[in-house]
């Protein structure tokens, strides 16, 4: 993951290199041994204070205010230390997607977590997104995508219509369509309750989805495995 942040900073999370902080000028790292929980970062986030949170494997959730890193972890009480995806939503609240544990939802103080047990289609979970109602959407490994209103769980699958139930990207376009970029079936459009797929056979140069983003002009660009 990459992120500019409110000052223009770039940063660059790795693979067992901790992150790395580009001004323009120099590169600054930032590993365990400054104070990150683990040194393989999936996944970046400024918060609205300024704060700068990452998402790592194994080490839980690192949050950056500037000058040290703050830890929250299992022992803080976050449901699994495998941090993949992580949104602010339009209230302030910080979601964290995990690897085993499902999603959890921190206010500032406390921690409540969303598994299947709530009705959390999977608890592997790669994406999310706030739509523009304000819905929660949350792509997961195999279980297709959730969307949470504040109080329910609404599951999409293959069974629903989904192409792929492994979800890898969620993103809303200025139409308010919804698209799903999925492992092996392409991209699905949501659209006033239904489904329609876009894979190879309709142009795709790949169906392994990884991300989804919408330039000015109007046009989604897929970044899949094969261009």
């Amino acid at each position: 993951s990459i992120l500019e942040d409110s000052h223009g900073n770039l940063w660059f999370c790795t693979w067992n290199g901790g992150v790395c902080k580009y001004n323009g000028e120099t590169i600054i790292h930032y590993t365990e041994n400054e104070g990150l929980s683990s040194n393989t970062v999936w996944s970046v986030l400024e918060d609205r204070y300024g704060n700068l949170w990452f998402g790592t494997r194994e080490g839980g959730c690192s949050m950056y205010d500037g000058d040290k890193f703050t830890r929250l972890t299992q022992e803080e009480g976050l449901s699994d230390n495998t941090v993949q995806c992580m949104l602010e939503d339009s209230q302030g609240n910080l979601w964290f997607g995990t690897e085993h544990g499902g999603v959890n939802r921190y206010d500032g103080t406390s921690i409540t977590h969303f598994t299947e047990n709530e009705g959390l289609c999977n608890n592997n979970v790669n994406a999310i997104f706030e739509d523009s109602h304000g819905n929660l959407w949350f792509g997961t490994e195999f279980g297709g995508v959730s969307r949470f209103d504040g109080k329910y769980f609404t599951s999409f699958t293959e069974q629903e219509g989904l192409s792929d139930n492994n979800i890898n990207s969620i993103f809303e376009d200025s139409h308010g369509n919804l698209w799903f970029g999925t492992e092996y079936g392409g991209v699905c459009r949501y659209k006033a309750e239904s489904l329609i797929h876009y894979a190879e056979k309709e142009g795709l140069s790949d169906r392994r989805v990884r991300s989804i983003l919408e330039d000015r002009q109007g046009n989604l660009w897929l970044g899949t495995w094969d261009g």
